[in-house]
């Protein structure tokens, strides 16, 4: 069929039968229980798939996408509340955090159905199915939304596996839908309460760190998880932080509100940072300095540093100074030269400035977000400082260089925030879940 052309009447499933089923899934369930193809999408529900990408996030993260069904689909109205993603998110803030690639249960799969909870980073089960999810073709291991070409029926793969079977997709049994309704709603109403608890910053649609952190802060197993292995070393930290006095949290947040302007897209990440932090940081750069030879650093920049004089002065070198490398006072103003940070630490300290700039002054979960702030910067700032100073002084750097990626876990409480960090990606080492004051 031309993929123009309109499509009069659509046959489709009781709204009922499919509770909380994605618009991905509902377009294919209802391409298959008419016998159309992908091409036909357009005329049947106005959109226009790209076959290069993934449809399922092509339809469940576009409103225009959302919209467009319910308006050609009447029907679809009735399940479109549970297309909005943020519903189904676990953790609150801004960020929506998405699997990139279509993931999905093999028992559903053969009824056309699919959910967003399988988008979602933490579920890797059908807990309706007892299942564990899969983003392959269980014959040729080819990603699930390669099976979707103009000329085929949607999830069709191209090695000719057909996940979806005519007859299932008809009579699905009544036990399953039951399940899965019942399923469904457990799960939201989990999320519900978890979005008003847990706060977590530095996964986006990252995959690999999502799953990290499922692994790390979940904890316990779920009906929709199971704990796993993560497939790198993580370094991980916690303290409490205790709600304290209102003048504090005052003074925090006009700190961090005069620094989120200057960490916006397209700034040089030149910071200006809250005065508090002039003596951890001068720690910090004398703790990475000292790690290298006398002789490395000039007079001048051992005095930047925070170093003693040397037993012999420094030799002249023709290399760039590093003078500038710490942080530095301007009058009353202490600055930063953030470009030295890795890029994930930018995002995740970006983040946490503009959302501490949004809270009034009197929420408890500023004192939280400044502690997070503290430690993800001189967690990053060491790192990068030691492998840029190792480069310059032509010396082995140490493993910690390779902590590159945090994470931030806040738990809200009534009298305390718990706060949880994890470096990411730390090559060569062993997994540490010891808590204790970061």
């Amino acid at each position: 069929m031309d993929s123009d052309s309109e499509v009069g009447t659509v046959a489709h499933l009781p709204p009922a039968w499919s509770a909380g089923i994605s618009p991905f899934g509902f377009v294919v369930q209802t391409l298959r229980f008419n016998s159309l193809y992908c091409s036909d999408g357009h005329g049947a529900f106005g959109i226009r798939p790209r076959y290069t990408e993934d449809l399922c996030r092509q339809l469940c993260l576009s409103a225009k996408a959302r919209t467009s069904i319910a308006a050609r689909i009447p029907a679809a109205s009735i399940l479109a509340p549970l297309w909005q993603p943020t519903a189904w998110q676990v953790f609150g803030g801004s960020a929506t955090h998405w699997c990139p690639y279509l993931s999905g249960c093999t028992e559903c799969m053969r009824t056309g159905y699919h959910s967003m909870l399988f988008q979602m980073p933490w579920v890797n089960r059908c807990p309706w199915h007892s299942q564990p999810l899969t983003s392959q073709c269980d014959h040729c291991s080819r990603p699930l939304w390669h099976g979707f070409r103009s000329d085929a029926p949607p999830l069709l793969c191209p090695c000719g596996h057909d996940p979806v079977s005519s007859r299932n997709t008809i009579d699905e049994e009544g036990r399953i839908e039951a399940l899965r309704g019942s399923w469904i709603k457990r799960y939201l109403r989990w999320a519900g309460t978890s979005r008003g608890r847990r706060t977590l910053i530095g996964v986006g649609d990252d995959l690999t760190s999502a799953e990290e952190a499922a692994v790390l802060f979940r904890g316990r197993a779920y009906p929709w998880y199971r704990p796993q292995y993560a497939s790198s070393d993580v370094l991980i930290r916690a303290s409490t932080v205790r709600h304290g006095q209102s003048v504090e949290a005052r003074s925090q947040k006009a700190a961090f509100s005069r620094l989120a302007p200057s960490m916006g897209p397209g700034r040089d990440f030149f910071l200006e940072l809250p005065q508090a932090l002039e003596r951890p940081m001068a720690r910090i750069t004398a703790s990475v300095a000292a790690k290298f030879r006398e002789s490395t650093f000039s007079a001048r920049e051992r005095a930047c540093l925070g170093l003693p004089e040397a037993s012999e002065g420094g030799q002249p070198s023709s290399r760039a100074s590093v003078v500038l490398l710490p942080a530095y006072r301007v009058r009353e103003h202490l600055f930063l030269d953030g470009r030295v940070l890795g890029r994930p630490t930018q995002a995740v300290l970006r983040e946490i400035a503009q959302a501490m700039s949004l809270l009034p002054s009197d929420n408890p979960a500023i004192e939280a977000l400044a502690r997070a702030y503290e430690r993800v910067l001189g967690r990053g700032f060491a790192s990068s400082a030691l492998h840029l100073l190792g480069r310059l002084d032509g010396s082995a750097t140490d493993d910690e260089a390779a902590l590159i990626r945090p994470v931030v876990l806040i738990r809200h409480r009534r009298s305390s925030c718990f706060l949880t960090l994890a470096w990411l990606g730390c090559a060569g080492k062993k997994r540490s879940r010891a808590g204790g004051q970061v």
